[in-house]
């Protein structure tokens, strides 16, 4: 794959694309056709609709959880212009790999952040992008399955489903309460087992005397 503006799908290779998503590949598709589709078949990945203006969006399990235009500026940019993230926090919450900006353990690294406005914000320019074009006509299309956003924000989803706060904490934690279930465990087993044997001696019939 290469960038947006370089990219083109044609030949077999649409109708492969477009019945990915369940879509026939006739006519034209207005780009929310293509999201919908994107949910309902539960699409993990990167989608590129090839509009005047290409829009990238990035899915986990069907969840559009970000979209971008090829001159959109950085995420963390925004975030910091945007009120979401200070500068400073900007610059402790996130780890340059290369080129990248990786904001994937935002919350891990920095508590303190508040999390709800952060999502807000990603939320309210994902939502601004998508309705900008929701109309517009998608005449190429291209996927690449599980290639999520280089920023890591897929990562957030994982904690939409298991919120840091709840998860089995990891370490020697961890090892004495998984320690304790089976001590709990073994301890009914053999209480069950000893039931058992006692049941079923009071059942058995009196041996014979050995010496008669």
């Amino acid at each position: 794959m290469t960038a947006l503006d370089d990219v083109a799908t044609t030949g077999s290779d649409t109708t492969t694309v477009w019945g990915r998503l369940g879509i026939d590949p006739g006519e034209p598709r207005p780009a929310w056709a293509v999201l919908d589709a994107v949910r309902a078949v539960g699409f993990s990945g990167e989608v590129t609709m090839h509009l005047p203006e290409p829009v990238r969006l990035h899915a986990s399990h069907g969840r559009i959880y970000w979209a971008e235009r090829r001159h959109d500026a950085d995420i963390v940019d925004r975030l910091v212009e945007l009120g979401a993230l200070t500068a400073d926090e900007a610059i402790s919450g996130t780890v340059l790999l290369g080129e990248v900006v990786h904001i994937g353990r935002l919350f891990q690294l920095l508590p303190s952040v508040d999390v709800e406005r952060v999502r807000t914000v990603v939320d309210y320019l994902r939502d601004s992008t998508v309705a900008a074009v929701a109309d517009a006509e998608v005449r190429h299309l291209e996927l690449a399955e599980h290639r999520h956003h280089p920023s890591g924000m897929v990562l957030w989803e994982l904690d939409l489903v298991d919120p840091p706060g709840h998860r089995a904490p990891f370490g020697p934690v961890a090892v004495v309460r998984d320690q304790q279930v089976t001590d709990d465990v073994q301890s009914a087993v053999r209480q069950a087992l000893d039931e058992i044997r006692a049941a079923l001696l009071d059942d058995m019939p009196p041996r014979p005397d050995a010496t008669n």
